[in-house]
């Protein structure tokens, strides 16, 4: 009798009605969910490739969104694809040349950002093409407080250059 008295008293509590009634909603809204659909059955990738014209500026790493692309892209290459969600953002870079040689990772890596923001949409393979001409680093454009953000938040534990317009060769003149 006891239970039951203590059952019936949970019933009628006000709190424990509400938490009975979210739990039923919550169930009813994942079919209704399901109605809804998407709007693509194909997967949504992403990759790189590198647009550079001069044979010695590899591509290190690459962040875009979601997915940090950490394979090494010599100009020409492109990336194996990541699974990517619809949106909008920048893709950020570390590019180098490449050293005499001996293959390895060059003394000093520059970061880099896309121009603008790069669109995928839902369904889509997204091939985001870094080159001179599309994207931005200290040397091209970028302040010292976008790039000092891009070496710190996207790559905190590479050998990134600090911000140093000194490094920056003037552009061959056209003659």
């Amino acid at each position: 009798m006891f239970r039951t008295l203590v059952a019936t008293r949970r019933s009628l509590d006000p709190v424990h009605r509400f938490l009975g009634v979210a739990a039923l909603s919550a169930g009813l809204s994942w079919p209704a969910l399901g109605l809804t659909g998407c709007e693509s059955s194909e997967p949504t990738t992403v990759a790189v490739r590198n647009g550079h014209a001069r044979s010695s500026t590899t591509i290190h790493k690459v962040w875009y969104r979601t997915a940090l692309f950490v394979e090494p892209l010599a100009p020409g290459q492109q990336s194996s694809t990541h699974d990517m969600v619809k949106g909008s953002d920048h893709a950020y870079a570390l590019v180098g040349s490449a050293r005499g040689g001996d293959g390895g990772p060059p003394e000093v890596l520059f970061a880099v950002r896309t121009t603008g923001p790069i669109e995928v949409e839902r369904g889509e393979l997204k091939v985001i093409e870094l080159s001179e001409a599309s994207t931005q680093g200290m040397c091209s454009g970028l302040s010292r407080e976008a790039y000092e953000e891009i070496r710190l938040r996207y790559f905190p534990g590479d050998p990134v250059a600090p911000f140093d317009p000194a490094r920056c060769s003037p552009a061959p003149s056209v003659d």
